[in-house]
């Protein structure tokens, strides 16, 4: 990639802490540049009033993709596939392709730059990252990465301006995204969001419940770990989230919030 040919910057915005960090490094060197959030209509109600109070702050432009309200469940029955840690359909349909589609429209790949929050930590995920958005002709940086920034620099830089981190940010969840659940969780993760946000777990096993009664079929966006149920030549059983409750509760699974990691913003080469 020629940094001379880039004339124009974009920084995928997910109204969590990592993606307003970079925004703001961005903006410092190059003000005209454009944060684009792909709402997925469903987020905890914080990370909303994070966005705004960071965009008041920092005063860039902030592109808003609203899918026309359309959430992950909506998703979900409209392509009627559940997701789950291997295909992850509601972040393509809500978050990649929203946001590939108004990049063509607006944007000139040749010209343009897409800026990802992805940090040191994360590393191991920049290259599947980098491979996707090439594969559809997109050029990325990864500037909190390659600064060697991370969460408590993003931390810092917050307590500069008075504003509050999202809730799930201040309760330790590895991304604020979804209301502290994802099709990419882990058990951990979602056993953590049983226990410490019972509403929120309520919400989503209520929803995954009435889409297997649409659809009709044995799914879940969990697997079944088992020893006993994964033997040689044996079809992977779901595991739905009214079943891990049971199993939080007798103790067989325990909670952890690094069982899980958003990574919404990684196109499958190719994807479009």
């Amino acid at each position: 990639m020629s940094t001379d040919e880039i004339t124009k910057h974009v920084v995928s915005v997910s109204s969590g802490l990592g993606s307003a960090y970079l925004w703001s490094l961005v903006l410092k060197e190059h003000p005209d540049a454009v944060g684009v959030f792909a709402d997925v209509n469903g987020e905890d109600k914080d990370n909303y009033r994070f966005l705004r109070e960071v965009h008041e702050a920092l005063g860039g432009e902030l592109v808003t993709l609203d899918n026309d309200g359309e959430t992950i469940w909506d998703v979900f029955r409209r392509t009627r596939f559940l997701g789950n840690t291997r295909v992850d359909t509601c972040s393509r349909e809500l978050k990649r392709l929203p946001i590939q589609r108004w990049l063509a429209a607006n944007y000139d790949p040749e010209t343009t730059l897409m800026h990802i929050a992805i940090d040191w930590t994360e590393a191991h995920r920049i290259p599947t990252n980098v491979e996707g958005w090439s594969s559809i002709g997109w050029q990325t940086a990864y500037w909190m990465n390659e600064r060697y920034l991370d969460k408590n620099h993003a931390l810092a830089w917050l307590e500069t301006l008075g504003i509050r981190p999202p809730s799930l940010t201040e309760e330790g969840w590895p991304h604020a995204n979804c209301k502290g659940g994802c099709v990419r969780a882990g058990h951990g993760q979602f056993a953590a969001l049983y226990l410490l946000r019972p509403s929120a777990f309520a919400e989503w096993e209520r929803n995954e419940a009435e889409f297997i009664e649409f659809i009709g079929k044995d799914v879940a966006i969990l697997r079944d770990r088992r020893k006993s149920v994964q033997e040689p030549g044996k079809k992977v059983k779901p595991m739905p989230l009214s079943v891990l409750r049971e199993r939080v509760d007798a103790g067989e699974i325990k909670p952890d919030l690094g069982d899980g990691a958003c990574n919404c913003m990684s196109p499958i080469p190719g994807e479009g």
